[in-house]
């Protein structure tokens, strides 16, 4: 058996150029350029060739990613946010559930919210269904961020919510003007407190609806309308940008499994 020892560069000292000693310069580029097409390799096929051993190169995606996206491409789901995001590409996803819903069990427009939480919580959800009576994904997407953004989930509901009938933290001006209050917000990489416009609104009804006209008439969250499942609708909007909050989309799967998928 012929063993060939390589040193950094993937030459062998039988290799070794004869200017090597007199014109040392030449012969450290010539070795930088050897290295450098090592590493391109590497990248390319997964190995390098001094060494036959992985180097570098992109690592497969999580299982729970690849049971989310299925058997196609990663490509067909990226957007201008990717999953290179930490709160993307750490988190297992779970496979979409049924895109299928229930009937509300209540037609009337939400005006106020319950004392009672159990009580708020079916409002919520007659609501999300009503404003998205044949797009369960979006339904169950409005009612999770309405739990969410309006603190319900934590039975202590804003004074955004409370006070100007605004469940989704949707700024600018609503249906009766707009309340001007501090928010905090995650900018650069950390949480910081500012004070913006939020829509306010005659009735809890109105929110919904302009939750509603947000995501079908800006071309911004079309990926959410057209997501396939409420797992696929989670992540696409806060890829669109909905919120600043690195952890928004794990945060809406786990209201909605611990709150809310029992309704639907």
């Amino acid at each position: 058996m012929n063993i060939t020892t390589l040193n950094a560069a993937g030459f062998s000292p039988a290799q070794r150029p004869a200017f090597a000693d007199s014109q040392p310069f030449m012969f450290m580029m010539l070795q930088m350029m050897a290295v450098m097409s090592c590493l391109m390799e590497s990248l390319n096929s997964g190995g390098c060739p001094a060494c036959r051993r992985p180097f570098g190169g992109m690592s497969a995606p999580s299982p729970g990613l690849s049971n989310f996206l299925g058997s196609g491409s990663t490509n067909s789901f990226q957007s201008a946010g990717g999953f290179g995001s930490p709160a993307q590409a750490n988190n297992s996803f779970p496979a979409p559930g049924p895109n299928t819903m229930s009937p509300p069990t209540n037609t009337a427009p939400l005006s106020r919210l319950s004392d009672n939480r159990n009580e708020r919580i079916q409002q919520i959800v007659d609501a999300a269904k009503r404003t998205h009576p044949n797009h369960p994904h979006l339904a169950k997407l409005a009612a999770a961020q309405a739990l969410l953004e309006s603190g319900i989930h934590t039975n202590r509901p804003s004074g955004l919510a409370r006070n100007h009938n605004n469940l989704f933290g949707i700024k600018g001006r609503g249906t009766a003007g707009t309340a001007h209050l501090r928010t905090q917000e995650h900018l650069n990489g950390r949480n910081v407190t500012i004070r913006d416009g939020f829509a306010r609104n005659a009735t809890l009804e109105d929110s919904f609806l302009q939750h509603r006209n947000l995501l079908t008439r800006n071309r911004r969250y079309q990926s959410v309308v057209n997501a396939s499942s409420f797992e696929e609708a989670a992540l696409r909007i806060r890829q669109a940008g909905y919120a600043t909050a690195p952890n928004y989309t794990s945060a809406l799967l786990s209201v909605y499994r611990t709150h809310l998928a029992r309704y639907f």
